[in-house]
């Protein structure tokens, strides 16, 4: 056995202190000090901050425990979908009676820890919520919060889900800039609504549910299909053709912003007309919110007569609804024959 105290070339060293950076000694008896495995990497980023500004400069600690506060919270990587395994699900899901928190942009999402005061990363799999017994035409906040290290959701009804006027039963704030419920914390993933007891959906006509993060372009449309031509001499707003299935409908966790676009083929009874106009109802049947529009100029042919508004909207359920007005003689069509147009209404949402 070899003497390490004997001359053969051995040296003493200096024993690698826990004290040192993340028990991986110092420069001089340890090279390349950063890329050690046993090297903790904030605490390495920590001590070249040290080393930087001074050691000791508490502001400049501040400073790093914020930023990477601010970058664990954010993270929230799926989106909550009706269709298992498809987090953007661009096709109609109707009658959808599970919701699931699927990755997306990839598998991890932070929740607060509040034993320990601080953001924990949990990778994820897809996880469901049944929509059973959930009340019908009810808005429907929806809560990640960590069971037994497993992610799982939680959805709590609204006080009021009416168009134009809802409220939440449960505040909602920003912890580190990203939405909590405020009595516990739990991470704020998104809001749905549903149509029957039960159920919900999200489709060209209904977008009824609504993503906190991650939030793609999906479009709403209305068209009048299979309405031939009717005549309406009314000076009054109303619904297209009398009907209030024809709008789009929406829901919205947050504000937002979008604009409308509605068109009415109109085509009188034979006789120069020039009276008939197209119109949006926000959350109305009866009053036109159209910013711009065009009516009918004097002629017999059939016109494509036209609205266009942007709206901002507010948290919360809203519609909106296809309105028309006419006169004398005044006559549309929802869907002329020949292929020759169709008349509807919608935008583009982000949700």
């Amino acid at each position: 056995m070899v003497d390490l105290n004997s001359d053969l070339g051995w040296v003493g060293v200096t024993r690698v202190e826990t004290t040192d950076v993340a028990l991986g000694g110092n420069e001089i008896n340890q090279p390349n000090l950063a890329n050690k495995q046993l090297a903790s990497r904030d605490k390495w980023i920590r001590d070249q901050l040290e080393a930087l500004v001074g050691l000791g400069d508490t502001t400049a600690q501040d400073s790093f425990d914020s930023f990477k506060t601010a970058g664990l919270a954010s993270i929230a990587q799926g989106r909550l979908t009706l269709a298992s395994g498809d987090p953007e699900a661009i096709s109609d899901q109707l009658s959808a009676t599970t919701l699931y928190y699927s990755p997306y942009v990839g598998d991890e999402i932070s929740l607060w820890n509040a034993t320990d005061s601080r953001w924990d990363v949990y990778q994820f799999t897809e996880t469901s919520l049944s929509l059973s017994g959930l009340a019908q035409a009810t808005n429907h906040d929806i809560f990640g919060y960590d069971s037994g290290g497993s992610i799982t959701l939680q959805a709590v009804p609204w006080t009021s889900s009416a168009a134009g006027s809802s409220s939440r039963s449960q505040a909602i704030s920003r912890r580190n800039g990203v939405y909590v419920k405020t009595s516990d914390n739990r991470r704020y993933l998104g809001t749905l609504r549903t149509r029957v007891t039960g159920q919900t959906e999200d489709s060209r006509q209904n977008r009824f549910l609504w993503n906190a993060a991650n939030r793609i372009r999906k479009t709403l449309l209305k068209q009048m299909l299979g309405v031939g031509q009717y005549f309406y001499s009314g000076s009054a707003w109303r619904a297209a053709n009398n009907d209030v299935d024809h709008q789009i409908r929406l829901i919205s966790g947050l504000q937002g912003a979008l604009r409308v676009d509605s068109g009415m083929n109109s085509n009188p009874a034979g006789v120069v007309a020039a009276s008939a106009q197209a119109g949006i109802g926000f959350n109305s049947t009866t009053v036109n919110s159209g910013q711009i529009s065009a009516s009918r100029p004097n002629t017999v042919d059939q016109v494509l007569v036209t609205a266009f508004s942007n709206f901002q909207v507010e948290s919360g359920y809203h519609y909106f609804q296809l309105l028309e007005r006419g006169g004398t003689n005044e006559g549309f069509f929802g869907e002329a024959p020949d292929e020759r147009g169709t008349s509807g209404i919608l935008a583009l949402w982000e949700c």
